[in-house]
């Protein structure tokens, strides 16, 4: 896989996070949190740090978990430092969770933790906190991070598709790039290997400005797929990502359609697509596209 949400040497930053964490909502309450090492994030934008880490729970568009912390910039410790950072206070941590077939962003409320700066882009850490979404609570415990590499600009642009021919345009309602999608580079690829079973990408990237933004609609189906149109909150054949870079970062859909004008293959992929997508407990936003792609 070639993008940003695959491959762990290109991606910009490698490393580990793992935590142990009691959900009394799910059954059973306790799970340890091993984020994906193909999904690990760490940027600085803004003047906001942040590390968002994700772990894959199944194969079904939503099956999934994940940390998220931010903290601004300048209170970051030097190279050889360690800080102590009060949650809720100094720095926001969040849990999301999957639960029953939806998404819960439990934000932390108390807790603590420490960062060490081993080197510029090299970061060890512990942490610990409890997590609230209105009345129902997470206990995080055991947190333990060590982090390598920022994701930059430069990490993004490299790990670009391989370029395909045709059009993948739609429209945004809210988030982060409302208004209309028209991507600068599509693509189809299969992928197989490692373990994971084979799979076709379809993927739209826009490229614009400066400072440069990129934004991208991925769509992975499984091999053995059956049948035209998939229903985004229950299938577990097909998985959609929405990813913005710099100032955004992942969103997944909470419910929507996928649908093919034919049956897709390495070679072609025609369709539409409707979706409500959301990071976290950030609000909903809603897009709607055609692609007709070529490789």
């Amino acid at each position: 896989m070639t993008n940003l949400i695959k491959g762990v040497t290109n991606q910009g930053t490698t490393g580990k996070v793992t935590a142990s964490v009691h959900n009394p909502q799910v059954n059973p309450p306790a799970h340890l949190h091993v984020g994906d090492a193909d999904k690990m994030v760490m940027v600085v934008t803004g003047g906001v740090f942040k590390i968002l880490t994700t772990e894959k729970l199944g194969s079904g568009a939503n099956q999934q978990v994940g940390l998220d912390f931010e903290l601004p910039e300048q209170n970051l410790p030097a190279v050889g430092g360690t800080r102590q950072y009060i949650v809720g206070q100094e720095i926001t941590t969040r849990w999301w969770a999957y639960e029953n077939a939806g998404g819960k962003a439990y934000r932390g409320t108390s807790g603590m933790v420490h960062l060490t700066r081993i080197a510029d882009e090299h970061f060890v850490g512990d942490f610990d906190f409890v997590g609230t979404f209105g009345s129902q609570s997470v206990q995080v415990t055991k947190g333990d991070l060590d982090l390598t590499g920022f994701i930059t600009p430069t990490s993004v642009r490299s790990n670009a598709p391989t370029a395909g021919s045709g059009t993948f345009t739609g429209s945004f309602t809210g988030g982060p790039v409302p208004g209309p999608f028209s991507a600068t580079q599509v693509s189809i690829q299969e992928h197989s290997g490692g373990g994971i079973p084979k799979y076709l990408e379809i993927q739209g990237r826009r490229v614009e400005g400066f400072p440069e933004v990129q934004t991208f609609i991925a769509i992975n189906l499984k091999e053995n797929a059956t049948g035209l149109t998939f229903d985004l909150a229950t299938s577990t054949d097909v998985s959609v990502t929405f990813f913005t870079f710099p100032d955004y970062g992942f969103a997944f859909p909470v419910y929507g359609t996928l649908t093919f004008n034919v049956p897709p293959d390495a070679k072609q992929a025609a369709g539409t697509l409707n979706c409500v997508f959301q990071k976290n407990d950030d609000p909903t936003f809603t897009y709607a596209d055609s692609f007709a792609i070529t490789a």
